[in-house]
């Protein structure tokens, strides 16, 4: 069908296939959900380096590995460790400490805010959510901006 408009991902992200600079932040996109991690990826990349992880034993095996500036983090997956586990791991170990965690997750009562703030979290995106909101929290964060909230209203 050539001349016919494109569809999909491509007609709302032309820059899809756009690399990052080698310099870019690494961002560790960490989901059980295939279209979580690909709608992240397709928003993210091109300004940042993406890896992903299915679960929580690949994320901090890709932590160590990579060093990733930045993780998204579902908080439930399957497997022994769910993404609260990864959170307390990364805030709790010298070496990645410094990591900027945002947790992406369907848990959105008060108590799981609170419970993401002590831990260490630095943000809160209640699914769903707007990707638009992510890249602004990254940007903001990684610019060294003060103010690293999540969701209006939703940020630890």
């Amino acid at each position: 069908m050539s001349g016919s408009t494109p569809k999909g991902l491509a007609a709302q992200y032309p820059d899809r296939h756009r690399r990052a600079p080698i310099d870019a932040a690494k961002v560790l996109i960490v989901d059980d959900h295939a279209e979580i991690r690909r709608l992240l990826t397709v928003s993210l990349q091109g300004e940042y380096q993406i890896l992903e992880a299915v679960d929580g034993a690949s994320a901090l095996l890709a932590i160590r590995r990579q060093h990733p500036r930045v993780v998204l983090l579902d908080v439930m997956m399957p497997g022994e460790i769910n993404g609260l586990d990864v959170l307390d791991s990364i805030k709790s170990d010298p070496l990645t400490s410094s990591i900027l965690v945002a947790l992406v997750t369907a848990r959105g009562q008060v108590v799981d805010l609170d419970d993401a703030r002590k831990r260490g979290a630095d943000a809160y995106f209640t699914k769903p959510f707007s990707p638009l909101k992510v890249i602004t929290w990254l940007r903001s964060s990684l610019s060294g901006a003060s103010d690293r909230s999540g969701n209006s209203g939703q940020g630890v």
